[in-house]
């Protein structure tokens, strides 16, 4: 490769994948369509968490702690994980399939065109949210599992599978979207941790307010309340800029 050829793709990659130009405009996507995502994400999430709630009391966290200082056997420490976590992230995961399939057409048909067709988008996520609801379980059981192992495997697996949730939504025609996702990640697993790790510094540190009044004002319901609202509005931010990053890296490989 010349030195121009090169620089041309340092650019094009600056260009679409680029932490700076993703990040500003997931958050113009974010900002433009706040009312939207509160009242068709947020709210619904939020309830459906308040409604599934199951608090991993002192009691349970000394229990899991003893478990891990003792070294008991693997089953005993997933049996621990299930029991505590099962409605979290399977039940959870389900539920919430069809406002995520719904958004991701929603913002997809945005950054293509810069249409806002909300009730298509309904539409076309019914007949597949079920599917996104088994995928999107599979991959939290696999993440739940690789981070019972060792931390190092769980994170491996979720940065390759980053993607997947997208591929089943907007590639109907993938038959297994954790390989379409493994494929789509070769070779930028570095940008996606690195990425991942500066949104998580960004919400930790935006959040410090919260957790502070947190620790003032312990077992306060509507803490917990803000606390759910608040990691939802993010966590949509987290889908808008990933669904950005799918879009261009795509685009990206077709020009290699």
């Amino acid at each position: 490769m010349s030195l121009l050829q090169r620089a041309e793709k340092e650019l094009k990659e600056g260009e679409l994948i680029g932490f700076k130009n993703l990040f500003f405009d997931s958050l113009s996507l974010w900002g433009e369509n706040f009312f939207t995502i509160l009242l068709t994400f947020v709210v619904p999430a939020t309830a459906l968490t308040l409604l599934l709630r199951i608090p991993l009391g002192e009691h349970q966290l000394d229990y899991f702690i003893a478990l891990i200082e003792t070294k008991a056997p693997l089953i005993s420490i997933v049996k621990f994980i299930i029991f505590s976590y099962a409605l979290r992230f399977i039940i959870l995961s389900v539920a919430t399939s069809l406002f995520w399939a719904t958004l991701i057409y929603y913002f997809f048909n945005i950054i293509n065109d810069g249409s806002k067709k909300w009730g298509e988008s309904f539409n076309l996520a019914i007949p597949i949210f079920l599917r996104l609801a088994l995928w999107m379980v599979i991959i939290n059981l696999i993440g739940a599992i690789g981070l019972v192992l060792l931390i190092i495997p769980g994170i491996y697996l979720a940065v390759r599978y980053a993607f997947a949730r997208y591929v089943v939504v907007l590639e109907k025609n993938v038959p297994n979207p954790l390989k379409k996702s493994w494929e789509l990640t070769q070779g930028f697993g570095w940008h996606i941790i690195g990425y991942l790790v500066f949104l998580t510094l960004i919400y930790i540190v935006l959040s410090i307010p919260l957790d502070v009044l947190k620790a003032i004002f312990k077992d306060s319901f509507i803490l917990y309340v803000v606390d759910t609202v608040w990691w939802s509005l993010f966590e949509l931010f987290f889908g808008i800029f990933y669904l950005k990053f799918y879009v261009n890296l795509k685009k990206l490989k077709a020009i290699a």
